[in-house]
Order: C-alpha cells, then sequence, then structure tokens
C-alpha cells in the first residue's frame, strides 16, 4: 500500500508560540511538494487553518471534512479542494479515516488526543498497518511517547502496536517516515 492520503489531526488554536503555526503551515507544503493529498477538520482557524494554507500555497489537494454545526459559525475555510459537510464529529472522523492511509498528528487539545487513539484503535482492531506519525514538535509529544513505552513496559501495548507510532521531530523525518512505508 502507498501512502498518498493523510489524515492530519492538529488545533483548533495556533498554541502560545508562532513555531506550531509556522510548522503547521510548512508540512502543508511539503505535502502538496510530495503528492500526498491532505484531508483535515475543515476550518479557517488555528493551526488546522496554517495548514491548509501550506497546501493550497502548493496547489496541493486538501479536503476539509467539518460537522455541519461548524459551518455557521463561519470557520469553514472557503478555499479547499473539496468539503464534506458532516452530522456530527463520529461521522467526521470516520470519513476522515477512511480517505486516509495514515495519520500524522501535530500538538492540539482534547480532540487532537481523541483522534489520535481513535485513530489508533482502529489500526490495531481492523489489523491495519497505517502508520501514526506523531509530529514531535519542541518535545511537545515527549510524555505522551513516555507513557506509551510505560503502557508497553506493563504489558498493556505490545511492541507491534507500538510500531504503528513513529516520532518525528521535524518535517523532513515526516516525509522520510511516509517514503519509507510507500518502499515497503
Amino acid at each position: 500500500m502507498s501512502i498518498t492520503c493523510v489524515a492530519v489531526y492538529l488545533g483548533s488554536k495556533n498554541g502560545n508560540a508562532p513555531l506550531f503555526r509556522h510548522a503547521a503551515f510548512e508540512l502543508g507544503v511539503e505535502l502538496a511538494k510530495n503528492n500526498i493529498a491532505v484531508v483535515y477538520g475543515g476550518t479557517n482557524v488555528g493551526t488546522m487553518n496554517a495548514l491548509a494554507e501550506g497546501v493550497l500555497f502548493e496547489e496541493g489537494k486538501i479536503t476539509g471534512v467539518i460537522p455541519e454545526r461548524f459551518v455557521s459559525k463561519s470557520i469553514t475555510h472557503d478555499n479547499l479542494s473539496e468539503l464534506i459537510i458532516t452530522k456530527d464529529i463520529k461521522e467526521r472522523k470516520a470519513i476522515m479515516e477512511n480517505l486516509s492511509e495514515a495519520a500524522i498528528i501535530l500538538p492540539g487539545s482534547y480532540g487532537t488526543m481523541d483522534e489520535l487513539f481513535e485513530y489508533a484503535v482502529n489500526n490495531q482492531l481492523n489489523n491495519l498497518n497505517r502508520p501514526i506519525i506523531l509530529f514531535n514538535l519542541d518535545g511537545f509529544y515527549d510524555p505522551l511517547i513516555a507513557q506509551l513505552k510505560n503502557m508497553e513496559e506493563y504489558g498493556f501495548l505490545t511492541t507491534q502496536l507500538m510500531e504503528m507510532f513513529h516520532n518525528c521531530s521535524d518535517i523532513s523525518g515526516i516525509i522520510s517516515t511516509i517514503n519509507n512505508f510507500n518502499k515497503q
């Protein structure tokens, strides 16, 4: 299986440092340059907007998936390749997962963590081999990675399940992980 589309999960806020917004934009640029389509939450706010703007800057393909309750709040990105409106968050997550062959997780909040773990659980239960790439920007995910290793050490997470997670601290590492997965 070749990775041609990734789900990117990230924040509706920019975080407290310009680094997060800049990295989201640059990730969008690099994914588009590498002809990797993106599916994301469909908004024009936070690092989600930065990602979309990066993809669009390079004229890449980006699909937004947004629940109908958010459409009326004027946060829907207007310039996407495609916009899918769902009835709720649950349907949004299912569509994003079904359209993608991998997930990239940028810094975010509760929603991002929910999406990360739902993607991981569905990967496990359906015996899928889709990588989950943690964009560990500025060590943001170090505590989470330590917890995952702790779960493995205590026998609650197998080594095989740990191998679905890829810890990348920069964009070149993300692109390299995708390219290496495509060579398998």
